[in-house]
């Protein structure tokens, strides 16, 4: 099942809280890695990480979901309820496939 189907079928189910990353990437994408002359003035180099170098590593970043790290005991309900939300969208996949 595509990840953006299978992250719109755990919204309907109330889990706003999950999220596709938008503000990490593989790091061979990051600044740092792209343009390192903005951070570091004194290097002169270029390095030649590009988009599609780590093609494992993209495909994971794209297929990936993330959660808030919930750590309270106040938290529990609510990490049950998403638990349970989970455990439906994936019971119910082949429904979803589409």
């Amino acid at each position: 099942m595509p990840v953006e189907r299978f992250h719109a079928a755990l919204q309907a189910e109330g889990c706003s809280e999950f999220d596709r990353p938008g503000s990490t990437c593989p790091l061979n994408l990051l600044p740092l890695f792209q343009d390192p002359g903005s951070l570091f003035p004194a290097f002169t180099g270029k390095l030649a990480y590009a988009p599609g170098d780590y093609p494992r590593a993209e495909a994971l970043h794209h297929a990936t979901l993330k959660l808030p790290v919930w750590h309270r005991d106040e938290d529990l309900p609510l990490v049950d309820r998403y638990i349970e939300a989970l455990h439906k969208v994936i019971t119910h996949r082949a429904d979803l496939k589409g």
